[in-house]
């Protein structure tokens, strides 16, 4: 299986929750067209785009909970079946940070019982060893021990969404996939969620998915950036600044203006406020952002882009005929 996203020549292949060409379909629409999204262990990834453009299929996908219509998830090097059932150690290995904190949390259950149901399920113990890793896992995401007595209606979003993590750390995962954890959390709540996830760095892969571009920014060390069902560019967070893609300077752009970063990308014809990819119209040939490109290209009619490097030594890539590099190896 080839090492697109790592690193040009990097062999062997490090530690890392991979999915490769995923293809998804819902009726008509496409979900997935052919993204790649590599996390390896130890770091903080970021999956960044408008609302629609893909980042919650492929997370979903990627943690077994749905499957690709095409292409494959692997884990360290070993790929996941996609006709069989999810094996165990995968599902302890991978687990999800869910969006909605109401949601994902049985009412009926006190929080010390929804921490405590997955430990019997991956590490059973007496009831004084999980009493004692439920009070862990709660002060790993900054929560009180008495927080355990009381049931999710009775606590913030804040809150509910930090047991949400605690319950994700409890089969000790060494992948969290966090789909817009922040979303619908005040300023000040986002805050504590970030520094909960920040503290469990370490050893784990956390794949970050957010259409909140500064968050992302603060929490990851690269970023894959989607658009249309299609991851459009690649690139490490200090070189947000040299973004090769339009799509990725008019999402962009506005952060920049907003810390008075100098030099900020500019393009003609941005999305705008408020404007998403549907607002135009995703065209069925060529390049889905082309209609609203500041700059775009004859060929941009005709195919889709391929991936080609802006900087290979920074892992830096961009699917847009205006960049000049080599096409990365498929």
């Amino acid at each position: 299986m080839p090492n697109l996203l790592s690193g040009a020549g990097k062999n062997p292949l490090p530690p890392a929750l991979l999915g490769q060409d995923l293809w998804k379909v819902y009726g008509p629409v496409y979900a997935l067209r052919g993204v790649t999204i590599q996390v390896e262990q130890g770091e903080a990834v970021g999956l960044v785009g408008e609302t629609g453009s893909g980042k919650s299929s492929a997370a979903r996908i990627l943690c077994g909970l749905n499957r690709a219509d095409r292409g494959d998830v692997s884990l360290d090097g070993t790929v996941v079946p996609r006709n069989a059932g999810i094996p165990k150690t995968f599902r302890k290995r991978v687990q999800m940070v869910f969006q909605d904190s109401s949601g994902s949390l049985d009412p009926r259950m006190a929080v010390r019982d929804i921490l405590a149901e997955p430990l019997g399920n991956y590490a059973p113990g007496g009831a004084k060893k999980t009493r004692e890793q439920v009070k862990r896992l709660l002060e790993a995401v900054g929560l009180d021990e008495g927080i355990g007595r009381r049931y999710p209606h009775e606590i913030s979003g804040g809150q509910r969404q930090r047991v949400v993590i605690a319950r994700a750390l409890a089969p000790d995962p060494d992948y969290l996939v966090c789909d817009e954890p922040l979303s619908g959390l005040d300023a000040g709540t986002q805050g504590l969620v970030l520094h909960a996830l920040r503290r469990l760095g370490g050893r784990r892969g956390i794949l970050f998915i957010s259409h909140d571009l500064a968050c992302a920014a603060r929490v990851s060390r690269r970023l894959y950036v989607m658009f249309a069902g299609r991851a459009v560019e690649h690139l490490r967070t200090e070189d947000i600044p040299s973004a090769a893609h339009p799509y990725t300077r008019a999402l962009f752009g506005c952060l920049f203006r907003a810390l008075g970063t100098t030099g900020a990308p500019e393009t003609k014809k941005g999305l705008g406020p408020g404007k998403t990819g549907a607002d135009f119209g995703v065209p069925e040939n060529g390049c889905p952002f082309r209609l609203q490109c500041p700059e775009p290209l004859s060929l941009c009619g005709e195919n889709h882009p391929p991936a080609r490097w802006v900087n290979a030594s920074q892992n830096h890539w961009a699917r847009c005929y205006r960049v000049k590099g080599g096409a990365l190896p498929c």
